[in-house]
């Protein structure tokens, strides 16, 4: 099953590149939704529908929360929310452009096609 799972991951990556920037802020919100979740990051319980949104918006470094961060969440859980507007910050686009330029070998398909492409037309058009 895990096996499947990471060959249909690399699958997708390969076919289409765009896909890592999806993957990565998925994967964001996922680990700040579960960080979140725990319960010494609360001093209050918080639905987990609220969870979800503050991680999403701090990510997407649009600043809304639901929930007043310094009533419902210890100093864990503000030092989280702290680390996702950061990571948000820092950009879902510059890590994966980061995790793309570090794989060469997918743009290399996409390259060779482009520069196919381009030969084709400048013979069809030097007739």
């Amino acid at each position: 099953m895990k096996k499947d799972f990471v060959k249909l991951i690399k699958k997708l990556l390969n076919d289409y590149p765009h896909f890592c920037i999806v993957l990565i802020f998925c994967s964001y919100l996922v680990i700040g939704v579960a960080l979140l979740e725990m319960p010494f990051a609360k001093l209050q319980e918080t639905s987990l529908v609220n969870s979800i949104f503050n991680a999403a918006s701090a990510i997407s470094t649009t600043g809304l929360m639901a929930e007043n961060i310094a009533v419902k969440y210890s100093l864990w859980g503000q030092i989280i929310i702290l680390a996702l507007i950061k990571l948000g910050g820092i950009g879902t686009l510059s890590v994966s452009g980061f995790v793309l330029s570090s794989k060469r070998s997918i743009f290399d398909k996409e390259i060779e096609l482009v520069n196919g492409q381009s030969l084709r037309r400048y013979r069809f058009q030097s007739f």
